[in-house]
């Protein structure tokens, strides 16, 4: 499943255009290529998982190709 398609956005305008998915409901949550995510839909998946206490498994390689924008951002330096 995406990451837009969990938080309920529109691929293109990134509103919401329906409702989160309740996270809750998993056990585990695994995110793939980790550092091709958008910065700005990564914060919106951060404050959704914040609210549940299952597991969540980050994969990703900080030598990928990162997502294209104007800076590198290195998720595995945050907080």
């Amino acid at each position: 499943m995406t990451i837009h398609k969990c938080l309920g956005l529109d691929i293109n305008e990134n509103e919401t255009d329906k409702k989160c998915i309740n996270f809750s409901n998993y056990d585990v949550i695994v995110i793939d290529e980790l550092f091709r995510i958008d910065p700005w839909l990564m914060s919106k998946l951060y404050f959704e998982l914040k609210k549940v206490s299952c597991k969540i498994i980050l994969i990703g390689h900080s030598s990928q190709i990162k997502y294209i924008s104007k800076e590198n951002y290195r998720y595995d330096k945050c907080d």
